[in-house]
C-alpha cells in the first residue's frame, strides 16, 4: 500500500538513537479492488517506541477534512423559499459558495504552503547536518517532515482530481491504480439496467438477464426480407414466346447499396472470432499476440518490480486468449509465441537479454506446489474446450448448447457422437475431449428416461457399451436410442430376455444403483 509520513516507525528511545522501518501495512487483491485509493499514514509516536499507522480509504483533500461535513450541513440547513426545484438549486449554490470560502480559509494557496514547508524542512536538515545529535533539531525535523508530507499529499490529491489518468506518475507505489483501471474497464462493460417493453428501466439482475436473453432470441429468430420494387412498365411490357430478353447482372456496388454490408475475403470476423474453413492457422491468431504486445509496451518503461510484473502477467496478459480458447484449439506455435512474450515481460528481457532464472514449466506450477500461479495456455485451452463439451453433456440452458443439440446430437446420446469429414474443425476439437470428460462423468439416475442405456456413463461412471465384450455390444441388445427406463418396472430393476446373454457381474453392479422417482436424471462431474 502507498505510504506517507515518517516511515521510520521504530525508535529505541535511548541516548544513542536508532530508527528503522519495521511496521508495514499488508493488503491483498480484494482490498485493492474495494479501496483502490487507500493509503497508509505513519503518525508521530506517542509513549510507545512504535509509530501508529492510520489507513485512509479515500484520500480526497476536501472531504477528508474534519470540518468539511459541518460546512456542508450548515450551508444546506439555510432556509430557502420557493418551489422544491428552486430550493434544491439554491441550496446547492449555497453549499458551493460556502465550500469555496472554507477552502480559502483552511487550505489557502496549496502550492505556496508547500513551498514554505519545503524551505522549512530544508533549513532544519541543514542545521541537523552540522549538529546530528541535537535532540531539539531531531524533533523539529520530525514535525516539519510530517507537515511537509501532509502538504505534498494535499497537493497530489488536488492535482489528481483535476488531471487525467495519464498524468498520474505510475510506479510500484501506484499498483492500486492498475487494479482500479482494470476494475474501471470491467465496470464499463457491465450491463446494469435494461429498458422494458413498457418503457420502464429496471436494474433487477434477474430481469436484466431475462430481457437480454429474450432480446437475442427474438433477434436470431427474426424473419426479414428485402423489398424488391416492381418492374417498371410491367403493365405495358409484352414478351412474345419467340422473343428473348437479356438483363445485366448486379455489380458489386449494387450489392453493397442493397445489403449495406462491406465485402471482404475470408477469414472474416464474427463476434470477435474468425470465420474460416479448414484448420486454424497462426496468422488468424495474430490479433491475440498483437494485443499482448500492445499492452506490454507501455508497461516496459515503468518502474515495476518483479512482483508487479508477475501480477500483471497473471491477471491481465494471461487472460487475453480465454475467449479464443473456449472456441478454438489454438495452434502450438501461437501458444509458444504468447508464452514467449509473457516470459520476456516478466524477466524484462528487453533490458537484460539472457537466460531465464526459472524453468517456465516450474514457473507455471500452483503456488502450493512451489510455482508462482501462472497457467499454461495449452492446459487452459484444453480445459476451456472440455467445459464447452460439459455444457452439452449437462444440458445447460444456453442458446449455444441448444443449437448443438439441434444440429449434431438430436435424439442420440452425446457420448455416441463422432466427428466426420464434414464436421467443422471447431466441433472436431470439442469432440476430442470426449474420452477425458467421460472418464470424469457419472449419472445420478431417477426416472431413467433421459439417460441412454448404451452410451451414457451411468454404471458407476462407465457406459454399458464399454463394459460388454465387442461382439455382444455390437450384435445384442436394444437400439442405440433405448433409455435406461426400459430396464425398470415400478422403479425397480427388471431384466429382460436379452440380458440373459450379459455377464452376471454387470447385472450385479446395476442392482446396486438406486433409482426411482419422476425427476430428470442429472449428469454429475466426478473430477
Amino acid at each position: 500500500m502507498k505510504v506517507m509520513g515518517h516511515t521510520l516507525s521504530l525508535t529505541n528511545l535511548q541516548q544513542e538513537r536508532i530508527a528503522s522501518r519495521l511496521d508495514r501495512t499488508l493488503i491483498n487483491s480484494l482490498w485493492l479492488n474495494a479501496y483502490p485509493e487507500s493509503i497508509t499514514e505513519y503518525l508521530a509516536p506517542s509513549l510507545s517506541d512504535h509509530s501508529a499507522l492510520l489507513v485512509r480509504l479515500t484520500p480526497e483533500v476536501l472531504s477528508g477534512h474534519p470540518t468539511f461535513t459541518e460546512v456542508v450541513e450548515n450551508a444546506w440547513l439555510t432556509e430557502v423559499e420557493g418551489t422544491p426545484q428552486y430550493r434544491l438549486a439554491k441550496k446547492l449554490q449555497l453549499v458551493k459558495l460556502a465550500l469555496k470560502k472554507w477552502n480559502i480559509e483552511v487550505f489557502g494557496d496549496i502550492h505556496h504552503k508547500l513551498k514554505r514547508g519545503r524551505d522549512l524542512l530544508a533549513r532544519i536538515q541543514n542545521l541537523l547536518h552540522n549538529s546530528p545529535l541535537d535532540q531539539a533539531l531531531i524533533l523539529q525535523k520530525k514535525e516539519a517532515r510530517m507537515e511537509y508530507a501532509k502538504l505534498v499529499f494535499n497537493e497530489e490529491s488536488f492535482i489528481q482530481q483535476k488531471s487525467r489518468q495519464n498524468n498520474i506518475q505510475l510506479g510500484d507505489c501506484n499498483s492500486a491504480f492498475f487494479y482500479a483501471s482494470v476494475a474501471a474497464r470491467k465496470a464499463q462493460n457491465t450491463l446494469r439496467k435494461v429498458k422494458l417493453p413498457n418503457g420502464d428501466l429496471s436494474d433487477d439482475l434477474d430481469i436484466v438477464k431475462r430481457e437480454t436473453i429474450h432480446y437475442f432470441q427474438a433477434l436470431f429468430n427474426k424473419e426479414s426480407a428485402i423489398a424488391i420494387p416492381p418492374i417498371p412498365f410491367r403493365n405495358t411490357l409484352s414478351v412474345e414466346a419467340n422473343s428473348q430478353i437479356f438483363i445485366g447482372g448486379p455489380t458489386d456496388e449494387d450489392f453493397l447499396a442493397i445489403l449495406q454490408i462491406p465485402s471482404s475475403k475470408p477469414p472474416v470476423k464474427y463476434l470477435g472470432l474468425p470465420l474460416y474453413h479448414g484448420a486454424l492457422s497462426c496468422g488468424m491468431c495474430t490479433p491475440i499476440v498483437e494485443k499482448i504486445m500492445k499492452r506490454t509496451q507501455p508497461w516496459q518503461s515503468k518502474l515495476l518490480s518483479f512482483a508487479g510484473r508477475l501480477e500483471l502477467a497473471r491477471t491481465v496478459l494471461n487472460s487475453f486468449h480465454i475467449y479464443w480458447s473456449s472456441t478454438f484449439k489454438l495452434p502450438a506455435k501461437t501458444i509458444s509465441t504468447i508464452e514467449k512474450h509473457i516470459r520476456n515481460f516478466i524477466w524484462r528481457k528487453h533490458e537484460a537479454p539472457g537466460a531465464h532464472h526459472v524453468s517456465w514449466v516450474d514457473f507455471c506450477q500452483p503456488v502450493d506446489e512451489g510455482g508462482l500461479g501462472l497457467k499454461r495456455i495449452k492446459l487452459s485451452n484444453e480445459a476451456a474446450l472440455a467445459t464447452r463439451f460439459w455444457e452439452i453433456v449437462s444440458g445447460e440452458d444456453s442458446l449455444w448448447a441448444k443449437w448443438i443439440h439441434a444440429k449434431y446430437v438430436k435424439d442420440n446420446s452425446i457420448w455416441a457422437i463422432r466427428s466426420t469429414s464434414s464436421s467443422s474443425r471447431a466441433w472436431m476439437k470439442i469432440l476430442a475431449c470426449h474420452n477425458w470428460v467421460k472418464s470424469k462423468s457419472n449419472v445420478l439416475l431417477f426416472s431413467g428416461r433421459n439417460t441412454n442405456l448404451w452410451f451414457d456413463p451411468w454404471v458407476n461412471g462407465s457406459a454399458l457399451h464399454d463394459l460388454l465384450p465387442p461382439p455382444m455390444a455390437t450384435h445384442w441388445g436394444p437400439t442405440d436410442s433405448t433409455p435406461v427406463c426400459k430396464l425398470l418396472d415400478n422403479d425397480t430393476w427388471s431384466p429382460t430376455l436379452w440380458w440373459s446373454a450379459c455377464h452376471l457381474a454387470i447385472w450385479e453392479d446395476i442392482l446396486m444403483i438406486r433409482v426411482g422417482g419422476s425427476r430428470t436424471d442429472i449428469p454429475i462431474w466426478m473430477g
